[in-house]
């Protein structure tokens, strides 16, 4: 993909990507953080997500060294401790607010 030099619009960015997925020769590769990410969203997001990818076809990508560390991740926990650690934040806000 090619960066521009000077700043775009996000209008100019959309368009622009939406050209290139749309492009055959596009393959994209998720990364660990994406994969934890979408871990993360509710199940009709991820659903939503796993129909448009599978538009793509055969150009989505995991790489190895991705599902190795997400797999990682996932042993340790690290996903279960951000979420609780985000709920105890939110529960306290919410004490404070009342």
């Amino acid at each position: 993909m090619h960066i521009p030099i000077k700043p775009e619009s996000a209008d100019d960015f959309i368009e622009r990507v939406s050209g290139l997925l749309q492009d055959k020769r596009t393959h994209l590769y998720f990364d660990t953080s994406f994969l934890m990410w979408l871990t993360t969203i509710g199940p009709v997001s991820r659903q939503q997500f796993l129909a448009w990818a599978g538009t793509l076809g055969d150009r989505t990508h995991v790489p190895l060294w991705s599902m190795h560390e997400y797999y990682r991740h996932h042993r340790h926990e690290t996903l279960k401790k951000r979420l609780a650690k985000s709920s105890r934040k939110l529960d306290a806000a919410a004490k404070a607010f009342a």
